[in-house]
């Protein structure tokens, strides 16, 4: 009897061994899986604020561009003598729309990328300058497309952040 001891006890320690390791391997997933989802929602939370912080630069970029450059100058077609007038506020606005716009892309929440397809038609069509009243019209419809863009935007951002402790 005496020589099943050694046996019985080196099976009983092979057994506490294999479950410590089953019981840190799942530990170990399950800490890698918590730190993906923190990556991700860092991910998420980055995304909407740099792309909400393009939108507000686009929009702003085209409010200047609108107050700073004479209607009659905002025309489909300029002429090549009043570009040099035109350029400077033309430049910057349509710059921060091509940046709001590749930015779009990564966005991964339906709402929201549709809530900018509008800005996006709104802003670039003040630009491109086919009518050139866009922009007051727009802003008489209220909440206007780029204040609608401001609070989907940041709902989620909130919403996400908000998320971020339940992980």
């Amino acid at each position: 009897m005496s020589a099943w001891v050694p046996i019985i006890t080196a099976v009983i320690g092979a057994a506490v061994v294999i479950a410590g390791a089953i019981v840190a391997r799942n530990a170990t997933r399950y800490a890698a899986n918590l730190q993906a989802q923190k990556a991700r929602h860092e991910a998420h939370v980055s995304i909407l604020t740099e792309f909400i912080d393009a939108a507000v630069d686009a929009a702003t970029a085209v409010q200047t561009y609108v107050h700073d450059v004479p209607k009659d100058l905002r025309a489909h077609e300029v002429d090549p003598d009043d570009w040099p007038k035109v350029k400077p506020f033309f430049d910057p606005a349509l710059a921060k729309i091509q940046r709001a716009r590749a930015l779009s892309n990564s966005l991964i929440w339906p709402d929201v990328k549709s809530a900018w397809d509008q800005c996006d038609d709104i802003l670039y069509g003040v630009i491109e300058g086919k009518d050139p009243d866009l922009w007051s019209k727009h802003l008489k419809t209220q909440p206007d497309s780029i204040t609608r863009l401001m609070m989907i935007a940041g709902t989620k951002r909130a919403d996400i952040l908000e998320s971020y402790g339940t992980i």
